[in-house]
């Protein structure tokens, strides 16, 4: 048994809060975050019964990484723009910010289930930005 993506992407689409369409594009970063999770579990836990607290940590994982990657086109002048909507490197920074910390939080939720590795940035106090 494995975590269930569907899962993931549902917990994902929460925290973005992206249109469906624009959902699927970051399937693979939701799958990639639950093999993760899986690769960290403890020896004897109960997938079945913790299914949703391991997806939604996944899903807190994939969100980090899809802020981090989604400011990745910032152009020299520290701004993404598209349409209408601009937003401003310093903006950027504390989606980051954010992003970490609640991975951070959704990571300790599951702290009886998972080992996480020495070196592992939990937050993104822990990351070199």
């Amino acid at each position: 048994m494995k975590l269930d993506n569907e899962l993931i992407l549902k917990f994902f689409s929460l925290f973005t809060d992206l249109p469906d369409a624009e959902l699927l594009k970051w399937k693979s970063l939701c799958e990639n975050a639950g093999n993760k999770i899986w690769s960290l579990r403890k020896n004897g836990v109960n997938i079945k019964r913790n299914m949703e607290r391991l997806c939604s940590a996944a899903a807190a994982c994939a969100y980090c990484d899809y802020v981090i990657l989604a400011g990745g086109g910032t152009g020299s002048s520290g701004e993404l723009r598209v349409g209408d909507i601009s937003v401003k490197e310093s903006s950027h920074k504390t989606a980051m910010i954010d992003a970490a910390d609640t991975r951070a939080h959704f990571l300790a939720e599951v702290a009886d289930l998972i080992d996480v590795p020495t070196g592992f940035a939990v937050s993104l106090a822990e990351c070199k930005l």
